[in-house]
């Protein structure tokens, strides 16, 4: 079981993401980016334009982000965060 853990409140397990084995090809990324989003989706952020996304923004480019359902701009990650929770 492979597991991330950020603080006492955020923590999931990566044992849902596709392991690949030798060079990844674009449909392996394209694959493993869906399932890290899945998994970010998960984590809550305040940021309003996330939406209920969570931080799956983090895993999109802007056209991607922007070609969701019901988003309308972008997300604009803080620099300096603070505390994860």
């Amino acid at each position: 079981m492979s597991s991330v853990i950020f603080s006492d409140y955020i923590h999931f397990t990566t044992d849902e993401v596709t392991k690949v084995a030798g060079y990844p090809t674009c449909s392996n990324l394209k694959n493993c980016r869906k399932e890290l989003a899945a998994l970010f989706s998960t984590v809550d952020c305040t940021i309003p334009e996330a939406k209920t996304h969570g931080h799956a923004f983090l895993t999109y480019t802007d056209l991607q982000w922007l070609a969701k359902v019901n988003i309308a701009a972008l997300v604009a990650a803080p620099t300096l965060p603070g505390d994860l929770i």
